[in-house]
């Protein structure tokens, strides 16, 4: 009779199927995260100065945010989309748990958010000045969520449990 052969069976959590399905509901929260981050910035920033009944639609408007002084409530847009990638910044560090992840993660939310906002209006945004804020959101959320990722990871690792397990117990002897 042949010897009995170790087979290795993956472990549910190292198939390719479970990995991505973890991406993906990572990504579905980072992205609920960020349209009630999105949200509440514009409800403070940008409701006051249009019609509160379409925020939702302001979310989603392309051609709202500005740099332009005499569009206010464009500047105020393009305040609530920086403000909300800073907020977001510390959901994508937690989530990520690496910051090799993190730019993965920030711009995948904001391609997400760029085909919606494609989706709603049903034609692709292209104002130079939209590119322009998803862009800088982007890069904003990526460095800081990086930057938070990197201290946690840098963080001492605390030793004296390990080294007093290991004090109590002297080699070689088995108890």
């Amino acid at each position: 009779m042949p010897p009995a052969t170790a087979t290795t069976t993956p472990t549910p959590a190292s198939t390719p199927l479970r990995t991505i399905q973890v991406i993906i509901i990572r990504l579905i929260v980072l992205v609920a995260a960020h349209y009630i981050l999105l949200s509440a910035a514009f409800f403070l920033l940008v409701a006051p100065y249009t019609a509160p009944a379409a925020l939702v639609l302001h979310v989603f408007d392309p051609s709202l945010p500005s740099f332009a002084p005499s569009r206010f409530a464009g500047i105020m847009a393009t305040a609530a989309y920086l403000i909300s990638a800073a907020l977001l910044s510390p959901a994508v560090s937690r989530v990520a748990r690496r910051s090799a992840k993190c730019a993965d993660f920030s711009v995948s939310v904001y391609l997400i958010h760029a085909g919606l906002t494609w989706y709603i209006h049903g034609r692709f945004p292209t104002s130079g000045v939209y590119w322009t804020v998803m862009v800088l959101c982007g890069a904003l959320c990526s460095l800081l969520s990086e930057r938070l990722a990197m201290r946690e990871e840098l963080k001492e690792i605390d030793l004296g449990s390990f080294v007093a397990s290991k004090q109590s117990k002297p080699a070689g002897v088995l108890r």
